[in-house]
């Protein structure tokens, strides 16, 4: 049997003209007819300046990237820099602190 929905306000959805049964879910509402969400957007979040003497300063890392996804590494470096770390691509001497999700990780990291 073919019904007949239409929209009516304060989200309260119109059936057949039999009563008014609140909406499931707020995906129901088509975009043309749901002004809110037109409205306006969301400014982007301000991130926190640097810290050169937060308490990750003189911190040299290495973030070994096997087993961790791009975007956690990516908020990763984000945060060690704005409290103060160095992060470096590579392992060197000037390395002070090693993240890795386990040992394995860094092993093949590393190639050995």
């Amino acid at each position: 049997m073919l019904r007949h929905f239409s929209l009516v306000p304060r989200g309260y959805l119109w059936m057949n003209a039999l009563k008014h049964t609140p909406l499931a879910s707020p995906w129901f509402l088509v975009e043309g007819i749901n002004k809110e969400s037109k409205r306006r957007k969301m400014a982007p979040k301000k991130k926190p300046e640097s810290d050169p003497s937060g308490m990750f300063s003189g911190m040299v890392v290495f973030l070994v990237t096997k087993g961790v996804q791009v975007r956690r590494l990516q908020i990763w470096k984000e945060r060690l820099v704005q409290m103060g770390a160095v992060i470096e691509e590579r392992l060197c001497k000037r390395v002070t602190h090693v993240f890795a999700m386990n040992s394995d990780a860094l092993l093949q990291q590393l190639d050995r």
